[in-house]
């Protein structure tokens, strides 16, 4: 994320003419990573951003993106497979450049439903030894977004969507609580929901579950419509 000044108003190097020459380098080399990586259309961002870097902190260009490659192969290719231009190719393979890849609910939801497909139990996120050893093996895995299977896939996408409607009940019940003047801890974050929802049902369970609630919402839904409720019959 951009500072308040902007890029090339802090740390220096990078004003006047040289933040345009160099920012059309930056979005050059981003269009190549996500295009070598046949990564969807702006899934890659080189940013001028504040950072650690080797000598401190200090404002420089930083490679951005969520799941996809590793950072050591996102570096690789940077450094090896992918141009920008002079300047940053120079800073590229100097290795002033910084890298950071975020992880997505996704990717946490694929890997639980790998890892109860193979027998494992639910880990309890709220424990920051767990969440941390769960952070790192996602760290180190390719593509975490990308499930074995569709059916894993799909399986994937419940998890996510109950992760977070469950966030969502807990934060305006938290919401209420402060409200009437109630005490009340905030609530879990929704990987740890996620977690709990299928230490609670299984997978098969939270299936049928979202299975019955689609039935069910289709069938409020057609109600509505029965009684008029949903038509403008103007």
């Amino acid at each position: 994320m951009l500072g308040p000044a902007g890029p090339g108003l802090v740390g220096g190097g990078e004003g006047g003419r040289g933040v345009s020459t160099r920012s059309r380098e930056a979005a050059r080399l981003a269009r190549g990573l996500w295009a070598w990586w046949e990564l969807p259309a702006g899934s890659v961002e080189v940013r001028w951003s504040a950072g650690w870097v080797r000598d401190g902190y200090a404002w420089s260009w930083e490679v951005a993106w969520c799941d996809g490659p590793t950072v050591a192969r996102m570096r690789h290719v940077a450094v090896h497979e992918v141009s920008g231009g002079p300047g940053i190719d120079t800073l590229v393979r100097g290795g002033r450049v910084r890298y950071q890849r975020g992880l997505s609910l996704t990717a946490l939801a694929v890997k639980l439903v790998t890892h109860v497909r193979l027998g494992g139990s639910p880990p309890g996120l709220g424990d920051a030894w767990q969440a941390g050893a769960w952070q790192q093996e996602l760290e180190q895995t390719d593509f975490p977004e990308r499930a074995r299977s569709p059916g894993e896939q799909a399986l994937a996408g419940l998890l996510v969507a109950r992760g977070l409607a469950d966030y969502q009940g807990a934060l305006a019940a938290w919401d209420r609580a402060r409200a009437e003047g109630r005490r009340a801890g905030a609530p879990p974050l929704p990987q740890v929901l996620l977690c709990q929802a299928v230490a609670a049902y299984g997978l098969d369970g939270l299936a049928a579950l979202a299975q019955a609630e689609a039935v069910v919402a289709v069938a409020v839904a057609a109600r509505g419509l029965d009684d008029g409720g949903g038509l403008d019959l103007g």
